[in-house]
């Protein structure tokens, strides 16, 4: 394989819990939510499925996820179908999602907008949703100001479509036509990935040459990004 992109490492790695926070931080938000049987929650971008798996255990409630990379999309496939028959997994992206009008209770959006276009997949949560329905995303943010060239080196590595600040967040919200946008303090303990990867002998080498670039990134730019999670309304 060639030119080969950070999401791609993520899948060929089965990083499950890839998002700011890891799966600490998404049952720390859900623990917050009055959930049930009759519950229907949309995982947007939900990956190899880990957080669909988890929401459909833990509250026995009905969970629809979509995912549009085709590694993530069968992983998610193996394991959803080894766990549960209740998760509706599709293919499918954010900025047009395959779903009615004010579908669900929930939308979830966990590290997927910095990707996508902003606007189109904030309109298409929205028209999803139920009125009066929740949308819970999780993303990264820039802690500080950023030079161009420290911002142009993010997008190139990541595939960064935008590198926002917290009130870029809340300014998208606000014009998508949420509501009531409240900035969740959560404190959980950040738990490492390195033993969660998923290696095999016929790797492409380029994906360790990705994760050694993740890895200084990650280093380079500590305490000047970070992750905001905001719950609005419909």
């Amino acid at each position: 394989m060639n030119n080969l992109s950070y999401i791609d490492f993520l899948a060929e790695f089965t990083i499950n819990s890839a998002h700011p926070g890891g799966k600490a931080t998404t049952e720390a938000i859900f623990n917050r939510e009055v959930i049930d049987s009759k519950t229907k929650i949309l995982d947007v971008g939900c990956g190899t499925g880990e957080t669909a798996s988890y929401l459909s255990k833990a509250f026995n409630c009905k969970v629809f996820a979509i995912e549009r990379h085709p590694i993530m999309l069968e992983k998610a496939r193996e394991r959803i179908g080894k766990k549960s028959s209740s998760i509706k997994l599709v293919e499918g992206s954010i900025e047009q999602l395959p779903y009615k009008s004010d579908s669900f209770d929930y939308v979830l959006i966990e590290s997927v907008l910095a990707f996508v276009s902003i606007k189109k997949a904030l309109n298409e949560c929205n028209r999803v949703l139920k009125k009066g329905g929740t949308l819970i995303l999780n993303e990264l943010i820039l802690l500080e100001k950023l030079a161009d060239w420290e911002i142009d080196t993010l997008k190139a590595f990541y595939g960064f479509i935008e590198c926002n600040v917290e009130n870029d967040w809340k300014v998208y919200l606000d014009q998508a036509g949420f509501k009531q946008i409240e900035k969740l303090n959560l404190t959980v303990q950040e738990i490492s990935k390195v033993n969660e990867l998923e290696l095999s002998i016929d790797m492409d080498p380029q994906l360790f040459d990705i994760l050694d670039e993740h890895e200084r990134l990650l280093t380079e730019f500590k305490g000047r990004m970070g992750n905001i999670v905001l719950r609005c309304q419909k």
